[in-house]
Order: structure tokens, then C-alpha cells, then sequence
């Protein structure tokens, strides 16, 4: 299904099941399908509304490069123009910063589950070397080999953003550590042990500064949870949402 936003951005969503509602954000580069392995069992108890946020998908074009605000901005609109006013938050790494938002800004949500969420922004040490090389770098290269070098130095996400590399470069460069701590529901962190994206160590800090908060930490899994170990997944989802 699409719904077209008063601000022209054409949404394309899914509805799966009855119940509480259950929105889904996917993360960087994904689109609904990422959640296939999932809906499944978890429309038994809940309706679930999948979208594709806007420039991934079957969902429009960005007409500018978009900061988290702007995701967030858009995604309320979904929900008003789908007149929902009460609804639970799964968001996934990217879709995770934006439910941050979400939680804060917005009334509609009533309890949050982040996923492997991107938002904190502490820089390992190999991180702020690169940025140290180019910084250096820049100022003695011509563009041409400025954007060489970002992508040499860029993450993956960066190499393969194409025309969604200015909205990542604004979504990567906020830091959502210092609004956690407003979030006032009750929130659930589920997080790979093993991820690389986004380690345990953000996890902990969200723990620590979200007051109302859980962390499941599922073992032997990386970035993506809901895909390498779905039962386990859909059974915290599950428990936290019914509690």
C-alpha cells in the first residue's frame, strides 16, 4: 500500500495482523522485506505496520537530503495521516535513531524497542584516525581526490549511499547521546553480542541513560537479530510488549 503526506513524500507501507500496533523501522540501505523472517509470528499478537522509509523501498525519492528530523517529521505525519495515536516503536541500527526521536517528540509512542541502534557516536580510535587523515589530506587535494578519498576512507554505508550520501553524512553526524536520557517509556534493547556496527558498549550507554529500559543481549549474533536468531527475537519482543 502507499500513502501520499501532506509534505509530497509517497510512503509504502505494510499491515499485518490485529492487536496493538506494532510500527517497524528498518535500518541504513534495508527496506520492508528485511522483516519477513518475523511478521509472521509476531501478527498473531500484534498488527504490525512495516514502511519503507523515504528513499529506500517502494517509498519516494528524498526531495532533499534529510536530517533524523526529518525522518521523524515524516514518520509522525504517517501516523496522523493513518490516524493512529497510540502505537509501539521496533527500530532497527537507522530506524532505531529515528525511533529515539520519535519517543521523545512524540505522544503516540507508548513503548519503544531498539534494536542494534545506531545514534551514539563515540569514535573509536581507528574512526578518529581516519578523520584525522583527511582532514589533514583535504586541504591539499583538489575535490576530485577529496571524494577518492572519502571513499577510501568511508564506511561501507558511505561507499554505497549513492545519491542518499548527503542525508547519511547529516544522519551520521548527530549524536543522540545527550537527548537519551528523556525518554520517559517503557524501552527494550535487544542487541547482538557480537556486533560490529553498533557494539555492546552503545548499548550499555543507552541502558544506562534511558531510566525505564531492558537490554537483551542475544549471544553469537551480530547486527541483525531478527535474522540470525528470530525465535529468540520474537520472544522478547513478545514478553516485553504483553508485560
Amino acid at each position: 500500500m502507499t500513502i501520499k503526506l501532506d509534505n509530497g513524500t509517497s510512503i509504502n507501507y505494510e499491515v499485518y495482523g490485529t492487536g496493538k500496533r506494532l510500527l517497524i523501522l528498518h535500518g541504513w540501505g534495508e527496506n520492508i522485506r528485511t522483516f519477513d523472517s518475523v511478521t509472521t509470528v509476531l501478527s498473531r499478537n500484534f498488527q504490525l505496520i512495516i514502511i519503507d522509509l523515504p528513499g529506500f523501498g517502494q517509498s519516494s525519492a528524498l526531495p532533499h537530503p534529510f536530517t533524523l528530523d526529518d525522518y521523524t517529521s515524516t514518520v509522525e505525519k504517517f501516523l496522523t495521516a493513518l490516524e493512529i495515536n497510540e502505537v509501539f516503536i521496533l527500530g532497527h541500527s537507522f530506524g532505531g535513531a529515528i525511533a529515539v526521536k520519535l519517543a521523545i517528540f512524540s505522544n503516540k509512542v507508548k513503548r519503544l524497542i531498539l534494536e542494534d541502534s545506531s545514534g551514539i557516536r563515540n569514535k573509536s580510535l581507528s574512526i578518529k584516525f581516519k578523520i584525522y587523515v583527511y582532514k589533514t589530506l583535504k586541504l591539499i587535494l583538489s575535490e576530485k581526490y577529496r571524494e577518492k578519498l572519502r571513499r577510501i576512507l568511508g564506511s561501507s554505508d558511505y561507499r554505497s549511499a549513492g545519491v542518499l550520501r548527503s542525508t547519511l553524512i547529516k544522519v551520521v553526524s548527530e549524536d543522540l547521546q545527550s537527548v537519551v536520557s528523556k525518554i520517559s517509556i517503557p524501552t527494550l534493547l535487544i542487541w547482538g553480542r557480537n556486533d560490529k556496527e553498533t557494539p555492546m558498549e552503545q548499548a550499555r550507554i543507552m541502558k544506562n541513560e534511558i531510566k525505564d529500559s531492558t537490554l537483551h543481549i542475544i549471544e553469537g549474533v551480530g547486527h541483525f537479530p531478527h535474522l540470525e536468531k528470530p525465535e529468540e527475537f520474537i520472544k522478547a519482543v513478545s514478553e516485553f510488549l504483553k508485560d
